[in-house]
């Protein structure tokens, strides 16, 4: 096996395939293989850095390779004289534009049927990493307690200008971000948590409703987001001094960078927050 079939073979995919399957098959190992996966298996995590380093290897020597050409197969001279049409392939022709136009259909309905899907996939997710790390600690563990509402109008502040941070922000020099959209009237504060250190928060945010900001420079790693929704500022507690009971989780969410020679890249969420009760 030549260096050039080897690489395919790594990647899995066809000496055929093009430069965007290329890219995508690599993109899906990097998932799979990323030795941030395998932090609490030091022996796991040797053998993913093995593995990614063929995986960078074969697609950077693939990527450099141009497409092979696609064959051409001339057309078939045209008939001469009055073309007769076959009834029966007619027929077949039309059964077949039916049947696709029946199954788009039906998948279209079934969308329109699963408003939660992006739900389902989380849960999925988080199902995935705690098979991989265990039980998520940061679930049942205590970050803040809210504030009780106070008479006193001194307490109330203006609130904070949409995206800004409310506390010095930690782990703040990787490549991950998420971008947040506030999908509601009300006002919310986001506070991104690591997983395996429930008791710190990271990175508190302020956003205002009907807004969007961006929480950028996270490190590798798995986080979630505590959501809590309210109004009347409160800057001493920092919290609102008035919240609305039905405060959340986001997540998890799995962060990793990938590197080739060019090129240094992290990942990005796009992520809409709500009350549950809208």
């Amino acid at each position: 096996m030549n260096s050039t079939s080897r690489y395919f073979a790594i990647l899995q995919i066809a000496p055929s395939a093009s430069s965007e399957e290329i890219r995508q098959a690599y993109v899906d190992l990097v998932r799979v293989w990323h030795p941030d996966r395998f932090v609490s298996d030091p022996r796991l995590q040797k053998v993913a850095e093995e593995r990614m380093k063929e995986i960078t290897e074969a697609y950077e020597a693939l990527s450099s390779v141009p497409p092979p050409p696609e064959a051409t197969v001339p057309a078939p001279p045209m008939p001469v004289g009055r073309r007769h049409h076959n009834p029966w392939l007619i027929a077949v022709g039309s059964a077949v534009v039916l049947l696709v136009f029946v199954v788009t259909l039906a998948q279209g309905m079934s969308m329109l049927r699963a408003p939660n899907r992006a739900a389902q996939f989380m849960k999925t997710e988080e199902v995935r990493i705690a098979g991989l790390l265990g039980p998520d600690p940061a679930v049942d563990a205590p970050i803040f307690h809210k504030p009780k509402p106070r008479a006193n109008p001194k307490a109330i502040a203006p609130r904070p200008s949409n995206g800004s941070d409310l506390t010095p922000p930690r782990n703040a020099k990787g490549l991950g971000e998420f971008h947040v959209r506030n999908e509601s009237a009300l006002d919310c504060v986001l506070r991104v948590i690591d997983r395996n250190s429930p008791g710190t928060v990271l990175r508190s945010i302020y956003v205002h409703g009907g807004k969007e900001t961006s929480i950028a420079g996270l490190k590798p790693g798995i986080y979630r987001m505590r959501v809590s929704f309210g109004q009347d500022w409160d800057g001493d507690a920092l919290a609102f001094a008035q919240s609305d009971a039905s405060e959340y989780w986001v997540g998890p969410f799995e962060f990793f960078e990938t590197q080739s020679s060019s090129d240094h890249r992290g990942l990005r969420y796009n992520v809409g927050v709500r009350p549950p009760s809208l």
